[in-house]
């Protein structure tokens, strides 16, 4: 990972995450002291939680996927409906 203030790169382990960014651990307790001193370290990402949010990703790709192809159909039936109650071609009213 990247530190904001000296945009040096470090392992999570040796990174503090402080005020929605990420610092290294000398920068954040230069800017800020105690509170970077009992500031946990950033987790390391897990295998666990990489195949999760491939998982969530893949099942949201499928269901719009899914949710598209139902409007598809929807409109196509829809529209041949309206096709063959408004068609002007040779039906009911003309027989006589």
């Amino acid at each position: 990972m990247k530190c904001f203030c000296c945009d040096g790169r470090f392992e999570n382990k040796e990174m503090v995450h402080l005020d929605t960014k990420n610092y290294c651990r000398p920068c954040a307790i230069g800017l800020f002291g105690d509170l970077a001193k009992k500031a946990p370290p950033i987790p390391d990402e897990t295998n666990l939680k990489r195949f999760e949010s491939h998982t969530k990703v893949f099942f949201a790709l499928i269901s719009g996927f899914w949710f598209f192809i139902f409007l598809y159909d929807l409109v196509t039936g829809v529209s041949a409906k309206i096709r063959t109650k408004y068609s002007s071609g040779k039906g009911k009213n003309e027989s006589r």
